[in-house]
């Protein structure tokens, strides 16, 4: 019972930190597509702009510590970028 609780209270206390991770980890990818596919879509379009904005938005909620929102804005910027041609949404 003791060792159920122990790693439970373990995974609760980690959850915080594989969020950070996370977020990091979308940001960089998301930079990493953008260098590739600006190219392609054009730095002036409106979906380039639109790109820009979420990932203007997911590094101020990362630097006030929202990593959930963090999470949501990188994860759209990148669909938006894996649309094949086009304009987003």
């Amino acid at each position: 019972m003791k060792r159920t609780a122990l790693i439970a209270l373990m995974m609760f206390a980690t959850a915080p930190v594989f969020a950070k991770d996370l977020c990091a980890v979308q940001l960089q990818k998301l930079d990493d597509a953008s260098k590739m596919k600006t190219n392609m879509i054009g730095p002036g379009s409106s979906q380039a702009q639109q790109i820009a904005e979420f990932r203007k938005n997911a590094m101020a909620a990362q630097k006030a510590g929202d990593e959930k929102k963090c999470i949501a804005q990188a994860n759209q910027a990148l669909t938006m970028l894996r649309q094949p041609g086009g304009e987003g949404n």
